[in-house]
This record gives C-alpha cells, structure tokens and sequence, in this order.
C-alpha cells in the first residue's frame, strides 16, 4: 500500500479553514491579528524594560540566582516575541486563503 506524504501544519490549518464559513474566518482572521498583536507589543514593552539592578546584601552569591533567573526569563520573552512577530501575519493570512477558498467552494455549490 503507497504511503502518503505527511501533511504539514499550514496544510492542515487551511483545510481545516476551507471547510469552515467564510465568516468563521474572517472573525478568526481579525481575531488572531489582533490578539496575537497585541501580546507582541506587550512582549516588546517586558524586553525594553532593563532587569532590576540586584544587591548582595552579605554574601555576594546571593545576587546570582535572581540574575541567572532573569537572564532565562528574558531568554524566554525574546523566543516568544520572535515566534509571535511572525505568526502575527501568517495565521491570519492562513484563516484569509481558508475564507477566500471558502468562499468560492459555498459560492459554486450554491451555484449548482
């Protein structure tokens, strides 16, 4: 028996756009720009803000778990602005193609 080829995710979510309402789409389109949008520019604010300056009281030890702390928290917040400022476009333009194709698979049946 021939195997098929794996499908990708961006396959998979413009099938699974297609075969949802157009108008499902558009909602979902707007919705994932603008809240994705919106975490990227909340994402932006947390990276410009310098860490807090740590002072050893005592033991000079004491200051380096909050900065190893940090530096993997800022670490973190700069991966998830990267991945956010692509997906930002690319989800919405996926839940757009879905619509569009949508759109014209309900206006041919329609048609017939």
């Amino acid at each position: 028996m021939p195997r098929g080829r794996d499908a990708s995710l961006i396959e998979h979510i413009l099938n699974w756009a297609s075969r949802m309402p157009w108008q499902i789409d558009a909602v979902l389109a707007v919705s994932f720009y603008l809240g994705l949008h919106l975490l990227y520019a909340h994402l932006s604010s947390v990276v410009a803000t310098p860490p807090p300056a740590v002072k050893p009281e005592g033991n000079p030890l004491n200051a380096f778990n909050p900065a190893v702390n940090g530096a993997i928290h800022r670490g973190l917040t700069m991966a998830a602005l990267g991945v956010t400022a692509i997906r930002q476009y690319v989800m919405p333009a996926l839940f757009g193609v879905g619509g569009i194709v949508s759109l014209f698979r309900n206006g041919v049946a329609a048609k017939r």
